[in-house]
């Protein structure tokens, strides 16, 4: 069963679906979603006539911005910034699942940055494997 879009499960968030709802009144405002986990929002519930003028797809965050999160993700070790980039690509939900990584794990810095990343690399390479596989089997059907 596949989960209802955020916008159904809080009422408030309703008029997002419908750019119709955006009056004069919202004149300047602006909506950003970060991350690709909302581009399912992006490709199936926004209306197609909104999307050349309404949406704007961004890589990740600027080295500026990532920055200034880094700065307030505590745990991590400003020392090792290069090496944080490199792994999370400048990607929030990447900083902030290496930040719990840390939490979880009493081992230094160094290590949890190398362990973190082969963990999230199998992760990755488990998805992209399943994703072909299926791929795959639709072409043999």
């Amino acid at each position: 069963m596949e989960k209802p879009p955020v916008p159904e499960k809080f009422k408030s968030l309703k008029p997002l679906m419908d750019l119709a709802h955006w009056t004069d009144l919202n004149l300047g405002s602006r909506l950003i979603l970060t991350g690709t986990a909302h581009a399912k929002f992006e490709m199936e519930y926004m209306e197609d006539s909104f999307k050349p003028d309404s949406v704007v797809f961004v890589g990740p965050l600027s080295e500026l911005v990532f920055s200034k999160l880094l700065m307030r993700t505590g745990n991590l070790n400003l020392a090792n910034v290069d090496e944080i980039v490199r792994i999370t690509n400048r990607v929030p939900r990447e900083l902030m699942k290496l930040s719990a990584f840390i939490e979880e794990n009493s081992i230094s810095i160094d290590e949890a940055l190398t362990k973190f990343e082969v963990n999230r690399t199998g992760y990755f390479q488990d998805i992209a494997e399943k994703y072909y596989n299926e791929i795959k089997g639709d072409d043999m059907a």
